[in-house]
């Protein structure tokens, strides 16, 4: 596979990844007064069209405690040039709106080579960071200080996305900026709201719904290259959109669509199957 394409692609599988991980969980909602629940979502990415991986996340909370738990592997046509798995966890504590990680962890495969990364977290802060290969930053990455590991979520735990108290409409489901730290590198992701959109799907009790439509904004901090090309790339474009459906049955919305323009064309990561059932 040509490097450039493969590190685009690359960089298009692990933002779009971490998109899909924000809801997965099952967070305490209004409308979930009856209980916790289960909840498992699939997923497939096409790059122009093509199949590129499938991810599989699940999520449940039980008495104010969460565990999220995901799944990437590449497609089977993909598998004859390239291939890369994928797993991630994080569990913590959540009331009401807030969200208190505990731990994360990442274990990326990728041909011969593997990268892990472990978090604990301490009183909102991360308390101990272990990574492998633990390798010094790269002369040209923007230092990461100590106040970037302050007041921090994991890319698993950005999931915790509860349909508001408030009156349902664009600006408080969308607009939010989530503060992430993932081992390496510290960014936000800036969520405005863009329009409403009605489309036929089985993603709620009917088979219309009535989506929610959000700009992403990648903003750098730190730990990143800033002459990179996919970190000039991811921060410069105004293109990435991210669908989410309310599912009132949990009390959260689901993530949909997430839609990112690529050198190499659209990728796209679309909601295949979304499952719940009540935790025991």
């Amino acid at each position: 596979m040509d490097a450039r394409l493969e590190k685009t692609l690359r960089a298009a599988i692990l933002a779009l990844a971490v998109i899909a991980a924000l809801p997965s969980a099952a967070p305490p909602g209004p409308a979930q007064a009856a209980g916790a629940n289960a909840v498992v979502t699939k997923y497939s990415l096409n790059v122009a069209g093509v199949p590129i991986a499938y991810f599989t996340f699940n999520g449940a909370i039980t008495n104010g405690s969460y565990t999220l738990a995901g799944r990437g592997d590449t497609a089977p046509l993909v598998k004859l040039i390239a291939k890369f798995k994928g797993f991630t966890q994080s569990s913590g504590a959540v009331s009401g709106n807030r969200v208190a990680p505990a731990s994360y962890s990442l274990t990326y495969k990728e041909g011969g080579s593997v990268e892990s990364v472990a978090l604990k977290f301490e009183a909102g802060n991360v308390g101990q960071i272990s990574l492998a290969p633990d390798v010094p930053a790269p002369a040209n990455a923007v230092p990461l200080e100590p106040g970037h590991t302050e007041g921090v979520i994991d890319p698993m735990s950005a999931a915790m996305f509860p349909i508001p108290e408030s009156p349902l409409t664009g600006e408080t489901v969308c607009n939010r900026r989530l503060p992430i730290f993932d081992g390496r590198q510290r960014f936000d992701l800036e969520l405005t709201f863009k329009r409403r959109q009605t489309i036929a799907t089985e993603v709620g009790p009917t088979r219309r719904t009535d989506m929610f439509v959000c700009k992403i904004k990648y903003i750098p901090i730190a730990g990143h290259k800033p002459n990179a090309q996919a970190t000039r790339y991811l921060k410069a474009t105004d293109g990435i959109e991210f669908w989410l459906a309310p599912v009132q049955a949990i009390g959260m919305l689901v993530p949909y669509r997430a839609v990112l323009p690529t050198p190499v064309g659209t990728a796209m990561l679309t909601l295949d199957t979304l499952k719940i059932a009540p935790t025991d």
